[in-house]
């Protein structure tokens, strides 16, 4: 008799157990494919933008696009004017602008998805990027450096400056954390 309810309990949580293990694997699978749809959206927006340099986000213009060979991704970069605008897409965040003489700092957001910069951890030294500005024109950058810091480390667009010499610099912090990862790309000769 003790056994068998025993045995009742155990089937009774294994239920629960399978039930919870299904919706966990459901959300998984619905945020993953969400962020794929804003991935490919963002990507088409920045081949779009190629095509036509009046292309806009949520009525912002774009100031240029930025691809990332090693995850294959592209995004179109906007000015950086309020905390939401990194919910929409990568963002100019200070320095003298895109393919610029000097040091540009682009941030991104990290999610657990895969949205935005939350992959640049897979970057290597000598790695490179492709900023391609409003005027078409595009610059290839290698990586020279990557480090953590700090959130809110207001140090990063006064690093490594030289004159002569364009930089950009890929910030990317996740929502409630208190490090962030920086990413130093100097220009190709």
């Amino acid at each position: 008799m003790k056994s068998e309810k025993i045995l009742q309990i155990l089937k009774i949580l294994l239920s629960v157990f399978v039930v919870l293990l299904a919706g966990v694997i459901g959300f998984t699978a619905m945020t993953w494919m969400s962020v794929s749809k804003q991935n490919k959206q963002l990507s088409e927006i920045a081949q779009q933008f190629k095509q036509d340099p009046k292309t806009k986000i949520d009525e912002r213009a774009i100031l240029g696009t930025v691809f990332i060979e090693r995850l294959d991704l592209e995004y179109p970069v906007i000015k950086h004017e309020r905390e939401t605008d990194l919910n929409t897409t990568i963002c100019a965040y200070s320095g003298p602008g895109l393919n610029q003489y000097g040091n540009t700092v682009i941030a991104g957001k990290r999610s657990k998805g895969g949205l935005f910069f939350t992959d640049l951890v897979k970057l290597k030294t000598n790695d490179t990027i492709r900023v391609t500005g409003a005027d078409g024109a595009s610059v290839t950058y290698r990586m020279t450096d990557s480090y953590e810091t700090d959130r809110g480390d207001n140090s990063i667009p006064a690093r490594a400056f030289e004159e002569n010499v364009r930089e950009i610099t890929l910030v990317s912090a996740a929502a409630g954390k208190t490090k962030q990862y920086v990413f130093k790309f100097v220009e190709t000769e």
